[in-house]
């Protein structure tokens, strides 16, 4: 305290903050805490702080297991740790001889503070002091690989999907995890190096914290093969779980030639390994995760052909009513719903539910993710009933296991958002959007996939609206985050594409808007075929546009071809059925009257 005093006496514009943040960063070095002969004189204090721990240390000198324990704590990080974990680093001993050491000789000095409910924490000084000793002693090594090996347990215990229950229980360990993963990665066994990376970065992911996970999926993959080889097992998942954190931002080009990588490796060791490299479960991961990738890239003729190659493993291996069968069913009918396919859609995803909602092992997150698309299913053929209330449930679920603040909370409310939007319920739909967006641009940055859909969908409510100014911005900002992270031809830009085109249209700028419609309907044509109903759509509003310009015989056209596709695909009781109706209606009254 004097020694701090006199420091605050020097240095007038320093404040007792900031010495301990000098503190934290230079420990025992500073020269504020040792003898210091300039001072000397104005110094009351006989010794400095490093020579008061001394006087207790000594004090340990007949306690041989207590010195032993103090080096071994000074492994931890600077944040409260269990005793739980303290005895886990001797496995050999027995918990009251650890108690003993503990209680009655560290608490008892000070070296240790104890804390409520069994957890205890180390002052900054007195781990650097603890942990010099540490690396003068003997049983450096030994303290190291122990500590290593405790900290793989707590990897063990972090699940790749968490709720905001498993995020509470886990966070006031995770300080103590890094420490394995970045300081003492050296001294993990080799079937051990990817544990704490992985579970890191799990944590990470699993809350949208994408930025904080990425220094974790990189280094595992770095280390993994610097010290296993290129081909081994773990290199392969390393691989996959960046890959798998690539696609979550939206950077597709690079995690495509990683999920191959990975793939490649899995199918080699089964094929050295004398096992069937089919049937593997890890390939089966890798199958639908690199279909998952494809489908955002529109690439939906490859998705479908590995989605079904990983459900049939996961059926032979596990059968036909596991958590992960079900989740490749999803998977199977979000994709058939993209293509316009309704009826093998609803079968896949209400199968999936079925099984999840049946099977004990399942997580609630992934109820939701099922109500979640079957509302997407049922919105998009226009049974609105139907489809509200599985909106609605995956919201609730999200929120309540994952907080308000999670990139799939973000998801939830954008789909009830378009939900509102499209049957005109505006001022419900508008702040969802906009919660969501802000959700997004913070947890996922501002170049990101579900940034742009956003932008989409908030500029398509301002131009129902009729809030033309306002929504151009949105769709040209969307715009180019598509163009940029999914390519010039992928259907999201061609919907894209066509809502500018709308918006154009409105302000009548019809060469701008024409340009636009017909980018976006060779784009849909190429990638959906000709007969599906967004082809349908995007005809449809060629059409109407041909219509305000007079452009009678070609508007004709455009829609005698949608019309049929519409009905076929939607019914002849969805809005966008009735409007191309309505809208060749009054172009066939046009074009009699001409007649006449």
């Amino acid at each position: 305290l004097e020694l701090v005093a006199r420091l605050l006496r020097r240095r007038t514009n320093w404040t007792v903050a900031k010495i301990r943040e000098k503190l934290a960063e230079n420990g025992l070095a500073d020269q504020s805490l040792v003898k210091n002969p300039k001072f000397d004189s104005a110094m009351t204090a006989e010794n400095g702080v490093k020579a008061a721990f001394d006087l207790s240390w000594q004090e340990l000198e007949n306690e041989p297991n207590s010195q032993k324990l103090a080096m071994y704590l000074s492994l931890f990080a600077l944040t409260p740790f269990p005793k739980s974990l303290i005895d886990g680093l001797f496995p050999e001993a027995d918990e009251d001889e650890i108690e003993e050491w503990l209680t009655d000789s560290l608490v008892h000095l000070n070296l240790v503070k104890s804390l409520s409910s069994g957890w205890y924490e180390l002052h900054t000084l007195i781990r650097h002091y603890l942990r010099d000793k540490l690396e003068a002693s003997e049983v450096k090594e030994t303290a190291k690989k122990a500590y290593g090996a405790e900290m793989v347990k707590v990897a063990k215990t972090i699940e790749e999907t968490l709720n905001l229950e498993d995020v509470a229980k886990i966070e006031p360990l995770i300080d103590h995890l890094k420490i394995a993963a970045e300081e003492l990665n050296q001294w993990l066994e080799n079937e051990d190096l990817i544990g704490p990376f992985t579970s890191l970065g799990h944590f990470y992911q699993g809350q949208g914290l994408y930025n904080e996970a990425i220094p974790y999926r990189e280094q595992c993959v770095k280390l993994t093969e610097q010290r296993l080889g290129a081909e081994h097992p773990d290199v392969a998942a390393s691989l996959y779980n960046l890959a798998d954190l690539y696609c979550d931002q939206g950077h597709y080009d690079e995690a495509e030639p990683l999920y191959l990588r990975s793939l490649s490796i899995y199918e080699k060791q089964l094929e050295k390994n004398h096992l069937d490299g089919e049937n593997h479960l890890d390939v089966a991961s890798c199958l639908n995760n690199l279909g998952l990738l494809y489908k955002f890239q529109g690439k939906y003729e490859k998705a479908e052909t590995l989605y079904l190659q990983s459900l049939s493993i996961r059926e032979k291996q596990l059968g036909e009513n596991h958590p992960d069968v079900a989740l490749s069913l999803n998977n199977l009918g979000t994709l058939y719903g993209d293509q316009g396919k309704y009826d093998k859609s609803e079968s896949f995803l209400l199968k999936s539910l079925s099984i999840r909602e049946r099977c004990p092992d399942t997580n609630h997150l992934d109820i939701a993710q099922s109500n979640n698309n079957l509302g997407l299913l049922y919105k998009g053929q226009g049974k609105y009933e139907i489809a509200e209330p599985y909106y609605l449930r995956a919201l609730s679920i999200r929120e309540n296991q994952l907080g308000l603040h999670h990139p799939l909370v973000a998801n939830s409310l954008v789909n009830l958002a378009c939900f509102y939007r499209e049957q005109k319920r505006y001022d419900q739909a508008k702040p969802l959007f906009i919660r969501a967006l802000s959700i997004r641009e913070e947890r996922l940055g501002l170049d990101h996939p579900d940034v742009a859909n956003s932008l989409y969908n908030l500029a398509t409510l301002y131009t129902l609206q009729g809030n033309y100014s306002d929504a151009e911005k949105p769709y040209l900002r969307s715009l180019s985050i598509q163009e940029k992270i999914l390519g010039l031809n992928h259907p999201d830009v061609a919907i894209t594409l066509n809502n500018l085109a709308k918006l154009f249209q409105a302000q009548e700028k019809f060469s701008e808007a024409e340009s636009l419609y017909l980018r976006s309907y060779s784009i849909l044509q190429e990638k959906l075929g000709s007969e599906h109903s967004n082809v349908a759509i995007s005809l449809s509003n060629i059409g109407k546009l041909y219509y305000l310009q007079k452009r009678y015989e070609e508007a004709e056209s455009s829609f005698q071809r949608a019309i049929p596709i519409l009905e076929q695909k939607l019914g002849s009781e969805h809005h966008h059925t009735i409007t191309a109706r309505e809208n060749y209606a009054l172009l066939r009254e046009v074009m009699a009257g001409e007649s006449a």
